[in-house]
């Protein structure tokens, strides 16, 4: 299985959906104050970010064949980071209680320092969720001159974000899905893990990469993405401000039926906490699962407003 990037402040292995048309959409709404929100920043960040937003509001959340999303009770699962941490922070980051999860994960086990252990492929957060039925805005990215399927993606995301909000989490999540496409690149001589990038659709140089991200993530959250925190980073800088990346492009290998989300919760720092959540009731080709087959994954999501505008400070690959 090949590796990829995830924006948690860490890089990790995650596995991620099957291919999927998502629901189409129309043209966004008349401008409001919110949509006037979003545009002044787009025109702050209008050097780094070349990708087109498209907001659809007030919509019912579908799965990605455009039924409606299920009404069904189902086991809930997190793959995202817990490399050396202890029951308490993965609770921390998921919103579950750290007594709960011992008891739905009886095979993992805490070295002397309470960090978890024998971890293999997903953590259960809950034998029995409801599957959220959040009002959702369709927000779809498009970047002319990306080859296909990567020239657009749709998302569904709480319908309470303002615009910029909505923005920045589909670009994260636009930036994840894309990993790896739109480079021409030759090999280094003196490196086998990572390949120079000669051109590329949304940027070709380490100072372009860092712009793009600057418009996207909180610097905490870059610093992780780049620097790797104990992995080597997807992204790495050359020599003249030369782009290397690792190569590879993200893959799609988890049979998802559609996406949704939880309501966003305001911290007391202004800040919003939610989680993306891959539903999955159909195999490969799109069949209904057996009863007892369907599952959901987590995937944690904290936006930060910053003196630029809303941020990324966490996203955790949903797909």
């Amino acid at each position: 299985m090949k590796k990829f990037l995830v924006v948690c402040l860490a890089a990790m292995l995650l596995a991620a959906c099957g291919e999927h048309t998502p629901p189409a959409v129309s043209p966004s709404p008349a401008p409001t104050a919110r949509t006037q929100e979003a545009a002044t920043s787009e025109t702050a960040t209008l050097g780094a970010v070349k990708e087109q937003v498209t907001i659809e509001r007030d919509q019912a959340a579908v799965l990605y064949d455009g039924s409606p999303m299920p009404q069904q009770t189902l086991p809930l699962y997190y793959r995202g980071a817990r490399d050396g941490m202890t029951w308490e922070e993965i609770a921390e980051i998921t919103g579950f209680s750290a007594d709960d999860l011992r008891i739905l994960n009886p095979n993992v086990t805490e070295d002397a320092d309470g960090c978890v252990q024998g971890i293999v492929g997903e953590i259960c957060l809950s034998e029995a969720w409801s599957i959220p039925q959040t009002e959702v805005s369709r927000v779809t990215v498009t970047m002319p001159g990306m080859p296909e399927p990567y020239d657009s993606g749709t998302y569904q995301l709480p319908n309470t974000m303002t615009d910029d909000a909505a923005r920045v989490l589909a670009l994260a999540y636009y930036e994840m899905e894309t990993t790896g496409a739109g480079f021409t690149t030759e090999a280094l001589p003196d490196t086998t893990d990572y390949v120079k990038v000669t051109s590329g659709v949304r940027y070709d140089t380490y100072s372009q990469l860092k712009a793009w991200l600057e418009s996207v993530y909180t610097s905490e959250a870059i610093s992780g993405m780049l620097d790797g925190q104990g992995t080597d980073p997807y992204y790495k800088e050359g020599s003249a401000d030369e782009l290397w990346i690792q190569g590879y492009a993200f893959d799609h290998i988890i049979p998802q039926s559609g996406l949704t989300c939880t309501e966003p919760q305001e911290q007391k720092n202004g800040s919003l906490r939610f989680a993306a959540v891959c539903v999955c009731v159909t195999d490969d080709e799109g069949k209904p699962l057996d009863e007892g087959q369907g599952r959901l994954y987590y995937a944690p999501v904290h936006l930060v407003q910053t003196a630029d505008g809303w941020r990324v400070d966490r996203a955790e690959v949903p797909f």
